[in-house]
C-alpha cells in the first residue's frame, strides 16, 4: 500500500513541476549582431577582433567566402513523418561556418505578429569550423524572423 500512496504523490506532484515560461529578450541591448527573415539566404562578414567577430554586415546569396557565415531561413515540407495536411511548411534555420576555427553564437527567434525574441537554444553547442547547423520546427510554426548574436572563435575542440 505504501508504494502505492508514494506512487500516487509522484503523479499528482508531477504536474506542479511546471517549467518557467520563456522571458523575452531585449535586442535593443545587443550590439553586434545580424537578423535574417523567412526565406532569406544572406552571407555574414565580420571585423575581427582576436577571436571575436564584430559589427557583422550581410551581403546577399550565399557565396562561400572564407572568413564568413553563411545564413538562411527557408520552409521545407520534407519530413520524416507526413505531414498533417498537404502544404504544410516548416520553417528551418541553417548556419554554416566558413571559419577555421569553432564558432560560438547566440540565436533568438521571432515569431509571426510578435515583436519579441525569445533564446532559440541555450544550451547551443559551438559549430566546427566547415561545418553546419540546422535547426528544424514543426509544422506550420510561424518562425518570422532570427537574430543571431555574440559571435566568437574558439581554439577548443568541439566534443
Amino acid at each position: 500500500m505504501n508504494i502505492l500512496h508514494t506512487l500516487a504523490f509522484l503523479i499528482a506532484t508531477a504536474g506542479v513541476a511546471v517549467a518557467e515560461p520563456p522571458k523575452a529578450v531585449n535586442t535593443e541591448t545587443i550590439k553586434d549582431k545580424v537578423s535574417v527573415t523567412l526565406l532569406e539566404e544572406s552571407t555574414v562578414e565580420f571585423k575581427l577582433e582576436g577571436d571575436r567577430l564584430l559589427q557583422p554586415s550581410k551581403s546577399k546569396g550565399t557565396a562561400v567566402k572564407k572568413a564568413a557565415v553563411q545564413v538562411k531561413l527557408r520552409v521545407t515540407s520534407a519530413s520524416p513523418v507526413p505531414p498533417p495536411r498537404e502544404g504544410a511548411t516548416r520553417p528551418f534555420l541553417t548556419v554554416t561556418n566558413n571559419f577555421e576555427k569553432a564558432l560560438h553564437f547566440r540565436a533568438l527567434v521571432r515569431l509571426k505578429g510578435s515583436k519579441e525574441f525569445f533564446e532559440m537554444n541555450k544550451d547551443m553547442e559551438p559549430l566546427p569550423a566547415g561545418d553546419f547547423y540546422q535547426k528544424c520546427w514543426d509544422f506550420d510554426s510561424v518562425v518570422e524572423e532570427v537574430i543571431l548574436c555574440e559571435f566568437k572563435l574558439s581554439d577548443k575542440p568541439v566534443q
